[in-house]
């Protein structure tokens, strides 16, 4: 009676622990560090191309108002000048 109860606990002892309900692993500072860094520029990535979205769309507006109807540039262009093709060289 003692080996059919003992096989059948050493059998029980085999079953659950090929299944257990924490790992028990080691997760390294390096590994750690390199998943949360992967994990925030991923995050930084997705902000990055929401800004560009909504950024892109709105400079053209600027840079579209900013324009008087001669083809000049308004007084807020950010250079302080004209269009640099339309100047003239002074070696000629």
């Amino acid at each position: 009676m003692i080996a059919k109860s003992s096989i059948f606990l050493v059998r029980l002892v085999v079953v659950f622990n090929m299944f257990p309900a924490v790992a028990q692993a080691y997760i390294g500072p390096g590994l750690g560090l390199g998943v949360i860094a992967s994990v925030i520029g991923f995050f930084f990535c997705v902000f990055l191309v929401g800004i560009a979205v909504v950024w892109y769309p709105i400079k053209k507006l600027i840079q579209r108002s900013g324009k008087t109807e001669s083809g000049e540039a308004s007084a807020t262009d950010p250079e302080g000048a004209a269009d640099p093709e339309s100047t003239e060289d002074p070696r000629q």
